[in-house]
């Protein structure tokens, strides 16, 4: 914030050998580490499909992490997966309460793992720093995931006039504006990755992506508290 350009260009991406999906990247970071899980639930109809093929985020945690809680405030998934799928250490919790959550501060975790929930959320700066705030002294970094600004199908879309999204999403990001907003909630950013959701698309698509990363679907960062 103490420069200021109208224009400025930033270079972000260069190709890569190897295309990066957004489950292993975030397992890789964490494994054998104390993980906070928040927004751990996704859509009660989707679960069991993705824990059959390995792409629910929460259960892959818990494969590789040495301790992996669960956190989301929609209480009637959370029972749902207390009931049908046996999963300890999960809460229904809001993390911005003043009561903080015994679970996180009886203990020192690693990694807050926030994966596709900040474009959900009305004041993504305001939530960080809060988060920081009320858990700082128990966590040391933070891992956020984000739908792409500018993935190819975006970009693609553009030609057809049309802008396709959940509609509970408030916002898009890009590399620059993901580091503003966790700059400015206080944190100190570390690392990005640009990652796929899977590995699919076929092998031109593969190529593409490998190419121009900054074509691919998601945004991840690492950041730390201090």
């Amino acid at each position: 914030g103490e420069a200021f350009s109208n224009s400025y260009i930033f270079k972000v991406a260069k190709k890569e050998k190897h295309l990066k999906t957004r489950i292993n990247e975030i397992v890789t970071i964490t494994k054998g580490k104390k993980v906070v899980h928040m927004g751990f639930c996704d859509h009660i109809p989707l679960i069991e499909k993705k824990i059959n093929s390995n792409h629910w985020l929460h259960n892959e945690l818990l494969k590789n992490c040495e301790k992996c809680i669960g956190i989301d405030i929609d209480q009637v998934a959370v029972d749902h997966i207390k009931t049908n799928y046996s999963i300890p250490d999960i809460y229904c919790h809001d993390i911005l309460s003043r009561d903080l959550l015994p679970a996180i501060v009886n203990d020192r975790y690693d990694y807050f793992v926030l994966g596709e929930i900040l474009e959900h959320i009305d004041n993504p700066i305001a939530f960080l720093a809060k988060i920081k705030e009320n858990y700082g002294s128990y966590f040391d970094n933070i891992i956020i995931s984000v739908p792409n600004a500018l993935s190819y199908h975006n970009f693609k879309n553009t030609f057809k006039g049309i802008e396709q999204l959940n509609t509970d999403h408030r916002y898009w990001f890009t590399p620059y504006t993901l580091a503003k907003i966790i700059t400015r909630a206080g944190y100190r950013l570390d690392e990005f990755a640009l990652c796929q959701y899977y590995e699919g698309n076929g092998p031109l698509k593969r190529i593409m992506y490998r190419r121009f990363p900054l074509l691919r679907h998601c945004l991840m960062l690492t950041a730390s508290t201090k």
